[in-house]
């Protein structure tokens, strides 16, 4: 059995599931679940929320099949400071991430029972089976009138231009503030094939207020809308909106990545930080099509 530890907001999910998804083709003859068991007692964004929005539903871990693999602990707080001790504290059977998220050939390689922990961000894991992680990702259609009707906009529109504004928690987090600022999104406007004057541009931001005071201004002249109606359990809502803009100012998180991941356009123009962590990474987190923003 090799069971994969499911934690983090909707983004983080989904690369585990990812992960888990290609564990699925890498070892058929094996049974792969995953542990859904932090959520307990983890109370950031909005829970466990894959099996909700998409049609993903694995196999769940029991706590004693948990167990088997890892030192089980049922609060978050302590497993997470668990999860940093040396590999010598922790079972063999358990797999934890590296800090630069490098690629660990042995997770799609070695065969046997496993325990996964990390967000599994590194694309390399489950790039051969993209098709099938798309299919698992296909969102529900609109129950709400204005989003079905901007969805359609945004696909129509050649001169869409999503714009992600991560910021709240972004803007204390030493590993991910001062990376998306404001001179990044001047930088990220400027760069624009054909200039910003005749593109809509639609900001998707939990923090509308400073995208009104800081970002507006430098678009000056052109259309714009504040897309801030979708919180809560439709939250998730927004990440499809995304996926149907024909151009992406991204932030640095992994709500950004998907939603240019999942983009239904055939070529996309997706415009990320060039640095992404304040911490260094053993692999581009970009997929090569992007085109890469300074902040300075």
């Amino acid at each position: 059995m090799k069971i994969v530890e499911f934690i983090g907001g909707l983004g983080n999910q989904m690369f585990q599931a990812a992960l888990l998804v290609a564990l699925r083709r890498a070892f058929p003859q094996e049974c792969i679940k995953a542990d859904i068991s932090q959520y307990s007692s983890y109370h950031l964004h909005n829970g466990y929320e894959l099996s909700r929005i998409f049609n993903f539903h694995p196999d769940f871990a029991s706590e004693q099949e948990i167990g088997k693999l890892k030192h089980l602990f049922k609060n978050y707080t302590f497993s997470r400071a668990y999860r940093r001790l040396p590999s010598l504290f922790h079972k063999k059977t358990t797999c934890i991430e590296t800090q630069d998220m490098r690629y660990d050939p042995t997770v799609l390689q070695k065969s046997g029972p496993r325990y996964f922990s990390g967000y599994w961000q590194n694309h390399a894991y489950f790039d051969s089976v993209s098709e099938e992680i798309k299919h698992h990702f296909t969102f529900p259609d609109f129950r709400n009138s204005r989003n079905q009707e901007l969805s359609q906009r945004l696909m129509d529109d050649p001169f869409s231009v999503g714009i992600h504004v991560r910021r709240g928690d972004y803007t204390k987090d030493r590993l991910f503030r001062n990376i998306c600022t404001e001179k990044y999104f001047c930088n990220a406007i400027s760069a624009l094939h054909g200039g910003y004057g005749n593109h809509h541009f639609y900001f998707f931001s939990n923090d509308p207020d400073w995208c009104r005071q800081v970002l507006i201004p430098h678009i000056a002249g052109a259309q714009h809308t504040i897309v801030n109606w979708n919180s809560g359990a439709e939250s998730f809502r927004d990440m499809q909106l995304m996926s149907c803009c024909h151009t992406l100012i991204l932030s640095n998180s992994s709500f950004s990545w998907w939603s240019a991941y999942l983009n239904k356009h055939l070529k996309p123009q997706i415009f990320a930080p060039q640095k992404w962590l304040n911490r260094e990474l053993a692999f581009s987190i970009h997929l090569p099509d992007w085109e890469k923003i300074s902040n300075v």
